[in-house]
């Protein structure tokens, strides 16, 4: 997949009556080289964008399946709330073998900057994702908020290098305290 997209779905300034359902995300490729939560380094499979002030981003994504993605941080999805709100809800999503050279093999939320990164993960499946720091979800509030909701889950044979196999949580002078409900991890 080394010649594939940069990110393979991009919503920006969504509400909730933005729908992705049913659909197969794979082979993203973010490996560029640009700043952190740059578009062309993050969220291989997709990227959603609620960055800066008085912009939100809270799409619904369901029945979707996110396999095979690269990234710098978010391989499979990036949920950008810097400075702004990005609050996605994923319903009966299965993220698969998807990897990073940093941070959350599949999801990287990012709510730095003041600003709020609160997904919700219902009945969601992470299987085999890679990373050094939370192997299927990084949360990283820094001076912000990244209290995402993880009800139902099943998170299984995930890898992380360093710290969080599954999850990992970094506050940073900011909150990162995710409310996980009736989940699995193996």
């Amino acid at each position: 997949h080394s010649d594939n997209s940069y990110t393979v779905v991009q919503i920006k300034n969504a509400d909730q009556s933005t729908l992705l359902d049913g659909f197969i995300v794979a082979d993203g490729n973010a490996d560029g080289v640009g700043p952190s939560a740059d578009k062309e380094r993050c969220g291989g499979g997709i990227y959603i964008d609620g960055s800066g002030v008085g912009n939100e981003s809270n799409p619904t994504i369901q029945n979707c399946v996110f396999q095979n993605n690269f990234g710098r941080d978010g391989g499979a999805a990036y949920v950008n709330g810097r400075g702004g709100v990005s609050n996605p809800t994923f319903v009966n999503c299965e993220f698969q073998n998807n990897k990073v050279d940093l941070d959350g093999g599949a999801i990287f939320n990012d709510g730095r900057h003041r600003g709020t990164a609160n997904p919700v993960l219902q009945n969601c499946t992470f299987a085999n994702n890679h990373a050094n720091y939370g192997g299927a979800l990084c949360n990283y509030g820094g001076k912000g908020q990244c209290n995402p909701t993880i009800k139902g889950c099943i998170f299984r044979n995930n890898e992380a290098l360093l710290r969080g196999g599954a999850i990992f949580n970094m506050d940073v002078e900011g909150e990162a305290k995710p409310v996980i409900n009736d989940c699995q991890f193996v």
